[in-house]
């Protein structure tokens, strides 16, 4: 009789009946109306990178495990090491319905300084499991929280395992080391229910539960909102101990479904008769509708010189980008034992950081992530006997005054504008109209066949000026036809579309290595 002692007499409550906890949903309503799947996810054959968000810092990784069908989030023992998984879009919550998710999962062990979340959270709202440093009365290390940002400090409020309320005495049967179905599910309104739970036999089983009204000192909601992301998260708060996090498939419904929403109506004030104001001649101007990226999204960090003045200026603490560079090699007779790749004669080319490596037995996605000379690190534990190894081309990016962490942007995408690049000259050859002008760059152009080019500065022959498709013949020539014969001068150049996507596959201190985002190799248009 839990939900009727509030104001009830033992005679009042002697006439009522209620269902159990488990049974009722966060607004007392009977689980039998029609539940809606909001987001669902496996993983059985990727991380799915276009629906969930990756951010990994230090020695942290994230791996899809395709031998299980889940995803394995790990840090090595260095403190600061950490890896999120969030998904892209905040669950829309909706007044008079809950919001429920189900993962599963396997904590393992606890470890002093190090977290595990998982739940409805972000950076500054939430409610979520975790798992922190173990204790005498809680070893498991166990704890509920939900989070809030409120008055703009960000606050967790955090129960620990030992004072779980645990209407079912089921918290005792937990091993914590094997995988569990947990549930978390909410109402918001500010002054919602909240409930963590367990999924055994098929039953669900409340761990512990909050009612956020008339709770002793809360005054202000459980969070700033109830849109919230699921997320996935293992971090370091100090040294620690190497350890993985893995996590399966997960779902997130509405109990009760979600009704459909076209927009609403407000008044907004403005005197009848008056459709329009304009303010006067010396007013402020301010924009009417402006965007701001999330902390989780790709952010622009710096520009270079055709960005500056009245085109834009440096954000706050971002380095201007000073050059750029494409490496490729070749390499004879080299092996990788676990993550460590011993180089053997390099035939050709140069191996740097943030290549990607091929060759006979290598693990596709192995990228260099570290070393020098003849022993180097990559992302892909595996066992790769002696065998020539190709080092495919990247695009490396250097900053002027950058501090990043390593790896700190491994995922993220960066946008070219389009390049301009110089042609050091063009032979116009052939009998009659048209004819073949081959220009030279003065640098590996990393172009290809069917690519359009705007070509200027040519003079004597302005027939090579304009926008042509091209057909590459070498790594700095390629050909066009032109309508005019004779050899043109002048500073000639030529400008490379309007820009490309590189995906970012490892990073330094001072530099970035940009690979295309759907073939692996170099992407963008070179020089930058």
């Amino acid at each position: 009789m839990s939900g009727l002692s509030l104001g009830s007499s033992t005679a009042d409550q002697a006439l009522l009946t209620e269902l159990p906890t488990r049974l009722r949903d966060n607004l007392g309503k009977q689980k039998v109306s029609e539940s809606q799947n909001l987001f669902e996810a496996d993983f059985e054959y990727s991380q799915q990178p276009m629906r969930w968000e990756a951010y990994i810092a230090g020695g942290a990784t994230i791996q899809q495990v395709s031998s299980s069908g889940g995803i394995q989030i790990s840090v090595t023992s260095a403190s600061g090491d950490c890896a999120i998984r969030q998904t892209r879009p905040y669950i829309r919550y909706q007044p008079g319905k809950t919001i429920y998710m189900a993962t599963g999962l396997v904590f393992g062990a606890a470890v002093t300084n190090q977290r595990q979340r998982v739940g409805f959270f972000d950076d500054a709202n939430g409610v979520f499991f975790e798992q922190s440093d173990p204790t005498s009365a809680n070893p498991n290390g166990m704890s509920v929280v939900y989070r809030s940002d409120v008055g703009g400090t960000i606050t967790n409020t955090i129960v620990t395992y030992p004072n779980w309320t645990d209407p079912y005495n089921i918290k005792g049967l937990l091993n914590f080391n094997n995988i569990q179905m947990y549930y978390i599910e909410y109402a918001w309104y500010g002054a919602g229910l909240l409930r963590w739970g367990v999924v055994l036999n098929g039953e669900p089983y409340v761990l512990h539960q909050i009612g956020i009204g008339n709770l002793p000192s809360q005054t202000s909601p459980w969070s700033r909102t109830g849109n919230l992301p699921v997320r996935y998260e293992l971090r370091n708060i100090g040294p620690s101990t190497a350890g993985s996090m893995y996590h399966y498939g997960v779902s997130v419904l509405a109990e009760g479904k979600i009704d459909t929403q076209r927009g609403f109506t407000y008044g907004y004030g403005m005197a009848a008769g008056t459709p329009a104001r304009q303010p006067g001649a010396s007013a402020t101007r301010y924009p009417i509708l402006s965007f701001r990226y999330r902390a989780m999204g790709t952010l622009e960090y710096g520009v270079d010189t055709n960005y500056s003045g009245a085109n834009g200026t440096l954000p706050a603490g971002g380095a201007a980008i000073t050059s750029s560079s494409n490496l490729a090699a070749q390499v004879g007779t080299s092996s990788i034992s676990g993550v460590t790749l011993t180089i053997g004669t390099v035939t050709s080319g140069t191996v740097a950081i943030g290549q990607l490596v091929t060759g006979t037995g290598v693990a596709a996605g192995t990228v260099i992530t570290a070393g020098s000379g003849s022993s180097w690190t990559v992302n892909v534990n595996q066992t790769v006997s002696s065998t020539t190894m190709y080092m495919t081309a990247g695009t490396v990016i250097t900053a002027s005054s950058a501090t990043w962490t390593a790896n700190q942007w491994v995922g993220k995408y960066v946008w070219s504008r389009g390049s301009t690049a110089s042609i050091t000259g063009i032979v116009v050859s052939g009998a009659s109209a048209p004819y073949t002008a081959t220009a030279t760059t003065a640098a590996p152009h990393f172009l290809t066949t069917g690519r359009y080019l705007t070509i200027s500065g040519g003079a004597t022959n302005t027939s090579v000026n304009g926008t042509f498709q091209i057909t590459v013949t070498g790594p700095t020539t390629f050909t066009y036809s032109v309508t005019t014969s004779g050899n043109p001068t002048g500073t000639i150049l030529y400008a490379s579309g309007t820009g490309a996507i590189g995906r970012i596959v490892s990073n330094t201190a001072t530099s970035l290595t940009v690979v295309d985002n759907v073939i692996g190799s170099a992407s963008l248009p070179y020089p930058m």
